[in-house]
């Protein structure tokens, strides 16, 4: 049957993705998934700004989440700084750390600035995937192009890119992001009720995999567009 949003269990949900829409900056991007909006700003890479922090085999790398009090339904206040915001920022610097080559630029450091500006479910592989896409709009050289999407249990269905009130509903979920043309996962992070064998477990992250492919299309599509325009003007 249909989920609540007229979609399917494997059907991600509309992709909108713009690049260079932040001035000023490197690198930027917007992404939709759905109604969850995330923007991505890079800076870099450039001198170290402060010299005691430079390493000299590799560029560091930066970065800064802020989770928009208005976001969500959830009309938490949060602080600069709140523990969701920071584990959010290591997760995309430990994700990201393995994709972006950084012995390339020895003595620097590149700077990502991600917003969450409407959380309406999955905004973690929101986040990644802004962040992929404002790497390659600030011509930061990377392995492959990292793409995100969540996937959980709903009345014993996997399904793929889950919303608000799809996450809210208690079942195990996971977020997962891979390396589209490696066909290798880099992060999975879980979320919900993780108790489950690994029957599920396999299951979740095959169905994860098809539907981060799915992103993926989509955002080189974009990137190929973008690219086109930029030759002609």
């Amino acid at each position: 049957g249909l989920r609540d949003d007229g979609r399917r269990a494997t059907e991600v949900r509309k992709l909108k993705c713009q690049l260079g829409t932040v001035g000023n900056h490197d690198g930027s991007a917007t992404v939709h998934m759905g109604l969850t909006v995330v923007n991505a700003t890079v800076q870099g890479p450039r001198e170290v700004s402060h010299f005691q922090d430079a390493k000299h085999d590799r560029a560091i790398l930066r970065c800064t989440v802020c989770i928009a009090p208005f976001s969500s339904t959830e009309r938490k206040k949060r602080r600069a700084g709140d523990r969701r915001s920071v584990g959010l920022s290591t997760l995309l610097q430990e994700t990201f750390s393995g994709v972006v080559q950084t012995h390339l630029f020895n003595n620097c450091e590149i700077d990502i600035t991600v917003n969450v500006l409407a959380a309406d479910g999955g905004y973690i592989s929101a986040c990644i995937n802004a962040v992929s896409l404002a790497l390659v709009d600030a011509g930061v050289p990377m392995l492959d192009v990292v793409t995100s999407c969540s996937v959980g249990i709903i009345d014993d269905t996997c399904v793929v890119d889950l919303n608000y009130n799809e996450e809210n509903q208690g079942g195990a979920e996971m977020t997962v992001a891979i390396m589209p043309k490696y066909n290798s996962i880099l992060t999975v992070k879980m979320g919900g009720n993780s108790r489950i064998n690994s029957k599920i477990m396999k299951m979740m992250l095959e169905n994860a995999k098809l539907a981060c492919n799915k992103v993926y299309q989509s955002m080189d599509n974009l990137v190929i567009e973008h690219t086109s325009r930029l030759l002609e003007s």
